[in-house]
């Protein structure tokens, strides 16, 4: 049973991602040497459609312990982090496929897909759904993998015919760019939302047109829009040049305030607690105060998060500068 907070031995997880490097995307089971089955091509296939989508990798880290914290242990981001015009459900797709507890995803890669394409594509007729062979078979062919034995793999035939496993595939195919991902997510997943998005990709956030009487320049960039952020509540933004997103968080105050959500200790996106009213930080624990200018409440960071300058006009925009 993997579970948020646990401990992990460390030469136990170099046995699990022996070969792979800082971009892999290896899940969790895969990471401490335990046995993998289908439940792991699900994860892996999870990542793909993740960086299809967003042109981003899930986890980003200055290390490779870092990313490992990560899928061990660190929630899924939201896509909305790095475009808001895709369908809301495709968090809830890639969230169980990428989920921390193996079965807790779906049974099949196949399903992953048929998923997909009903939430962006529910009325295309042309495309034929994945075949799922019957719940029971699947679920007997999990079985011998996850008791098959303490550190061991699953001994299906797929798996011993092939030089290189599914799943290790998966794995480098999510790490990987350009092409390799493109020719793969597309045929896995067709065209709908990922050709071309290689980027960040948010239309809300493109150059629009102010009303002088706001005090904003006629073109200038609009980052959100106070309606958009409840009181104690945070929203995230493209940075160009950035791996992480910038946050403007809503005080209770009532005040706005921005910051580059790159953790100062080893470069993680931190998260905004409505509950602690905190930022925080999944890899290391770090925490920041944004009612304090980011200042560091606790952990290992020993610099404030760096603030990003906003203005809030009259008609409820919020633009750089």
């Amino acid at each position: 049973m993997l579970h948020a907070g646990a401990r992990f031995n460390t030469t136990d997880i170099r046995k699990g991602i022996y070969g792979m490097s800082e971009a892999s995307a290896p899940a969790p089971e895969q990471i401490l040497g335990q046995a993998v089955d289908t439940y792991t091509d699900v994860y892996s296939l999870g990542a793909v459609l993740y960086r299809m989508l967003t042109g981003h990798r899930v986890f980003r880290g200055k290390t490779q312990e870092e990313i490992i914290q990560q899928h061990l242990q660190a929630p899924i981001p939201s896509l909305t982090l790095w475009r808001s015009d895709l369908p809301k459900e495709l968090d809830n797709v890639i969230a169980r496929a990428m989920a921390k507890e193996p079965t807790q995803r779906y049974l099949h890669p196949a399903e992953v897909a048929n998923a997909y394409h009903q939430i962006v594509a529910p009325h295309d007729m042309q495309r034929v759904p994945f075949f799922i062979a019957p719940t029971s078979t699947i679920l007997s062919e999990q079985s011998q993998g996850i008791h098959s034995g303490s550190g061991e793999r699953a001994k299906s035939r797929d798996v011993q015919s092939m030089p290189i496993s599914r799943r290790r595939a998966l794995t480098f195919i999510a790490a990987g760019g350009g092409v390799a991902v493109a020719v793969f997510a597309v045929a896995v997943f067709g065209k709908n939302y990922l050709v071309g998005n290689t980027s960040p990709a948010n239309t809300s956030l493109a150059s629009t047109p102010v009303a002088n009487a706001t005090g904003a320049s006629s073109k200038e960039q609009v980052l959100a829009h106070t309606s958009d952020i409840p009181l104690n509540s945070a929203k995230a933004f493209p940075i160009s040049g950035h791996n992480n997103p910038g946050l403007i968080i809503h005080l209770a105050d009532g005040r706005f305030v921005a910051f580059d959500s790159t953790c100062t200790h080893a470069g993680c996106a931190v998260n905004y607690s409505q509950q602690d009213k905190l930022l925080e930080c999944p890899c290391h624990g770090a925490i920041f105060d944004p009612a304090k200018n980011a200042a560091v409440v606790q952990g290992p960071a020993q610099t404030p998060l760096a603030s990003l300058k906003i203005s809030v006009h009259a008609d409820g925009t919020i633009t750089k500068g």
